[in-house]
């Protein structure tokens, strides 16, 4: 139910691509993601980009789920953290050592895991 800024990149290109395929003409208009800081676009979300697009909503579901509860508001928050230093790590892996990177994977997704568990106790 939420839609992130990689999923309306993706579906903003499918249908520009489309209006310029069904109407013949030549496309003038190419869509490019750069969300890493590199000052780089690139038509699709590789080369380090749409990590943080993946995990960037348009809205704020996650406080109003939260309602009047700081703790839960901190544990949402925490867990949107470390699901965007997953992604950012996953971008990293090609230049990192294989057990580096198992290794910091392993602490965040354990920490993740930690996170959400909190998260499900305090909803119940």
């Amino acid at each position: 139910g939420r839609i992130s800024i990689l999923e309306a990149f993706n579906f903003a290109t499918k249908m520009t691509a489309k209006y310029y395929e069904e109407k013949g003409i030549l496309a003038t208009e190419h869509a490019l993601i750069d969300d890493n800081g590199d000052g780089v676009g690139h038509p699709t979300a590789d080369s380090g980009d749409g990590a943080l697009a993946k995990t960037t909503y348009f809205d704020s579901l996650n406080l109003l789920q939260a309602g009047a509860d700081p703790e839960l508001a901190a544990l949402l928050k925490e867990k949107d953290r470390l699901e965007r230093e997953v992604e950012q790590l996953k971008t990293r892996k090609a230049s990192m050592k294989s057990e580096d990177y198992d290794a910091q994977l392993e602490n965040l997704l354990i920490d993740l895991a930690k996170v959400n568990q909190s998260i499900k106790a305090k909803q119940k």
